[in-house]
């Protein structure tokens, strides 16, 4: 994996996903190590979290961006098997992950 990330990075590829869930974050610690010292600016970095009440996925966000050897995420993605329409409440409610 290591070698397939210095191989896009060489070919130009500035976007990267990953998440927890990859290898039960050994995708999360391999980008982390090849990107370390890579000039963040030149890349944008995806991560993601299960649906969660705002402090899991806060603790989702810490444990990814510890992994990845970053001080923030470019973009959270949340997502999880079987959401369904009507869990939107669950992220955007008050306590939700989005909200205060």
């Amino acid at each position: 994996m290591a070698n397939a990330i210095h191989k896009a990075l060489e070919l130009g590829v500035t976007y990267f996903d990953t998440a927890p869930g990859y290898g039960n974050e050994i995708s999360e610690k391999v980008f982390g190590m090849v990107l370390e010292g890579v000039d963040l600016g030149l890349i944008f970095l995806a991560a993601k979290s299960s649906i969660g009440d705002r402090d899991f996925v806060l603790r989702s966000v810490e444990q990814s961006s510890r992994n990845l050897r970053r001080d923030w995420i470019d973009l959270l993605q949340i997502h999880g098997d079987g959401i369904s329409m009507g869990q939107e409440h669950e992220i955007t409610s008050k306590g939700g992950c989005l909200k205060p």
